[in-house]
């Protein structure tokens, strides 16, 4: 919605997206063909077990962003440019010190807000979040911009980083990717939808 937003205004695009492998990329290129916009797509790089393990450890959650994607990232800071807009917390990881000031970072979820201490289950569970919560403090204080999509989350965002500047914005869809179902067609019960990954706690 955001990037489809920006070209209908006349805005130059070039969008940076993280992916799990090529059919996930040629996918992602075909929503955008015909738009006016530069898509590239980088799939995660594939480490060994104990490789994994240490980046964990030293950069939780950086796993999507592989060198690649990483050194266009820095190629592309360079050009002239109005903004950065990093979605998601962890996408922290790619920013340099020398672009902060038309940087932002868009935060969707907190795991100190969303995955309570007492929620987790097991001494894996319960260091696999102390270093999502690490991780996401140290990237939020690091960023001088951040919108957040709840008020909640950007109250957070606040607490962690005073000098940052804090917006709430809610979560847009694009309803061009839906139909409309005319209510002579739309079932006589109630649908609920939830759109979430079952193996992520929050």
């Amino acid at each position: 919605a955001l990037i489809r937003g920006m070209v209908r205004r006349g805005h130059s695009v070039t969008a940076l997206a993280a992916c799990r492998d090529r059919a996930e990329a040629e996918a992602a290129n075909d929503l955008f063909s015909g738009w006016d916009c530069q898509l590239s797509c980088y799939p995660a790089a594939l480490r060994n077990p104990l490789a994994s393990k240490i980046e964990a450890l030293r950069r939780p959650f950086s796993y999507p962003f592989s060198k690649e994607m990483t050194a266009r990232y820095r190629t592309e800071s360079t050009r002239d440019y109005d903004i950065f807009h990093l979605d998601g917390t962890f996408g922290a990881y790619l920013r340099t010190p020398s672009d902060d000031s038309r940087t932002v970072l868009h935060v969707q979820n907190l795991y100190c807000v969303d995955w309570p201490d007492d929620c987790c289950g097991n001494s894996q569970e319960r260091i696999r979040r102390l270093l999502a919560v690490r991780a996401e403090r140290k990237l939020i204080r690091c960023c001088r911009s951040v919108i957040a999509v709840t008020p909640q989350l950007a109250r957070q965002v606040s607490l962690m980083n005073s000098q940052a500047s804090v917006h709430f914005v809610p979560l847009a869809l694009d309803s061009d990717q839906y139909v409309f179902i005319p209510k002579e067609k739309r079932p006589s019960r109630p649908v609920v939808s939830l759109i979430g990954s079952m193996d992520w706690f929050p």
